[in-house]
């Protein structure tokens, strides 16, 4: 859901400049432990600018949250009077990233529209509003369906590994799933799945670093230079991560940049382990040799 390519006959605060003021979501929050059947949504809204105060005062407009989902063809709009906004959303009736548009819309039409805050070449107009036109565009923002946003900082959440079909020689990455699969061979899988190998947490810095770290490079290549893979959940789960982690929000996701995102994205596996590694040597000095 992209706003910005839209035009309006009208000024409208928060497109480029052409009314002075804020308008803006100052917070968003999603609760979806306390109820089992919805997404609990809390939005608060923030706006500065006196003129569209006073309609907001006098009721003659409201703030609109815009909520859809592609992966459903859910749509709901809700709107409120107050900058808080509390919203429930079904859980069954959304799957994967939930897109959120904030507005802010007149409910009654006013031809005579005017706000003291407008750019210079607006001055001495006034114009025609109807109800429904937006006066405001505060943000958008968007969350994944069904999992907490802690567990996607789990491997687990976008990646697996299968079994392939020959007994040596196997390493595939399929992107084409919802999670991403890593193919091991049969005597490889067989190795992996032995409960003292790949359930072993001790394990889990050399997995990261060995097989899930060029993975996840390979999956940010691809996710960089090819639409087609952009609608898997997979993929939805790290932009998610790569919009919303203040770490990862402050590289630009270009391809130079992508093996630093990967180390980022993963919690530094390559240190984690070489951590781990000198840790285990220097505690055991008679292994030295």
């Amino acid at each position: 859901m992209k706003f910005s390519g839209y035009s309006f006959p009208h000024p409208v605060l928060g497109l480029s400049d052409d009314v002075d003021g804020n308008a803006s979501v100052v917070n968003l929050t999603n609760d979806e432990t306390t109820d089992k059947e919805n997404y609990l949504l809390t939005i608060e809204y923030k706006l500065d600018n006196l003129d569209l105060e006073k309609l907001l005062a006098d009721k003659k407009v409201q703030f609109v949250c815009e909520l859809s989902c592609t992966g459903t063809l859910y749509r709901k709009s809700e709107s409120s009077d107050s900058p808080i906004q509390k919203i429930s959303v079904p859980k069954n009736y959304v799957r994967d990233k939930v897109e959120l548009l904030f507005l802010l819309v007149a409910i009654e039409a006013n031809p005579h529209y005017t706000n003291s805050k407008v750019h210079p070449d607006f001055l001495g107009y006034s114009f025609d509003i109807d109800s429904g036109d937006v006066l405001a565009y505060l943000g958008e923002s968007s969350f994944i369906a069904g999992i907490a946003y802690q567990k996607l900082k789990a491997v687990s959440s976008f990646m697996e590994i299968i079994k392939g079909a020959n007994d040596t020689g196997d390493f595939n990455i399929i992107l084409e799933s919802p999670k991403i699969q890593i193919q091991l061979s049969i005597k490889d899988y067989e190795k992996y799945c032995e409960p003292r190998i790949g359930k072993n947490p001790e394990y889990a810095t050399v997995f990261h670093s060995s097989i899930v770290l060029p993975t996840i490079i390979h999956a940010l290549y691809q996710l960089k230079q090819e639409d087609d893979v952009k609608e898997y959940a997979w993929a939805k789960i790290i932009q998610f991560r790569l919009d919303n982690d203040e770490n990862l929000k402050s590289i630009q996701f270009e391809e130079k940049n992508i093996p630093k995102i990967a180390q980022l994205f993963l919690g530094m596996p390559v240190e984690r382990l070489l951590l781990d590694l000198f840790t285990r040597v220097t505690s055991n000095p008679d292994n030295e040799n």
